[in-house]
């Protein structure tokens, strides 16, 4: 009987780990089991991907070539247990390009036995678009200060009008070519101040490939 209840906790152990085996290969997210001295010991299928490791194993390299925070943090002292969080920070391909990772760790163990359990998942994309996010936020901010100066324009440009008109009527100025010419340049004023900033600026979201 004790040797059938050994065989069967067996069973279920390897059955449960092939169970996390498989939803680590599956996992969408990088995961990575570290060592001690900092020496990769599992990666899956994902992490491979995500650092673009083009077919060589990431088992066996050193995490600072691709994480340096992991080996900072393996650094830390024993005494320090149960660490368990999440950070943001820049991580490292195969081919030495960098991309923004969110990562979720922990560590535990003591001595040679010491390990960091580490899930990452590259947040390009959404840092992309939190960039083109605040992009298009500070264009309209800008689009709606250009607006209010355009309309304190257009109100000088109409009020120097009134004084133009009432000057032409009064004096002899009518025929003037700097009174003509002053004219022209209020008139110029006014078609600069009621330009199309919204068209101009989708015009511009577009050809730098934002819009």
């Amino acid at each position: 009987a004790h040797y059938a209840r050994i065989r069967f906790e067996q069973s279920l152990r390897r059955h449960a780990e092939e169970q996390l085996r498989q939803l680590a290969e599956s996992s969408p997210a990088a995961i990575l089991t570290v060592g001690a001295t900092g020496e990769i010991l599992a990666a899956n299928a994902a992490a491979e991907e995500i650092f673009a490791a083009n077919g060589s194993a990431l088992s066996g390299r050193q995490v600072r070539d691709l994480m340096p925070m992991f080996e900072d943090a393996l650094r830390l002292p024993e005494e320090i247990s149960g660490i368990r969080t999440q950070a943001h920070t820049w991580a490292r391909r195969a081919d030495n390009s960098h991309f923004p990772a969110a990562t979720w760790f922990s560590i535990y163990g003591k001595g040679e036995g010491r390990r960091l359990a580490a899930i990452v998942v590259d947040i390009s994309d959404e840092v992309r678009e939190r960039e083109q996010a605040h992009y298009e936020d500070l264009v309209q901010q800008n689009r709606v200060l250009a607006g209010a100066v355009s309309h304190e324009i257009r109100n000088l440009c109409a009020a120097i009008a009134v004084v133009q008109k009432n000057l032409e009527q009064r004096t002899d100025l009518a025929d003037d070519e700097d009174f003509e010419a002053m004219r022209k340049l209020v008139a110029g004023l006014g078609q600069i101040s009621t330009f199309d900033l919204r068209n101009q600026s989708r015009a511009q979201l577009a050809a730098e490939g934002i819009a």
